[in-house]
């Protein structure tokens, strides 16, 4: 696992949820009951956070794959084409 874009995600998520809950909370105060804005704010509190969090990730862990319709090695995206035996020659990954 990626243990530094697991914890960008996170610090990530979480700044963008206290600016989320801090704004809706202003933005509903004057229009809805305390405890429904106050609700709205410690939701969106929670919720931004792992929204943000999993996008994040997705994108930085995301993989472009050649579009060729070759088949690849999946460790190093070399060409698995005429081999003799079950191994990438590239990297050895056995297939």
């Amino acid at each position: 696992m990626r243990w530094k874009t697991v914890i960008a995600a996170v610090v990530l998520g979480s700044l963008l949820g206290v600016a989320a809950a801090t704004s809706i909370y202003f933005v509903f105060d004057s229009l809805l009951p305390f405890w429904i804005s106050a609700g709205v704010a410690v939701a969106a509190q929670f919720v931004a956070p792992v929204a943000c969090g999993v996008l994040f990730y997705a994108w930085r862990t995301r993989r472009d794959f050649p579009r060729d319709g070759l088949t690849r090695c999946g460790h190093c995206s070399y060409i698995l084409k005429g081999l003799s035996e079950p191994r990438c020659p590239e990297c050895g990954t056995r297939l």
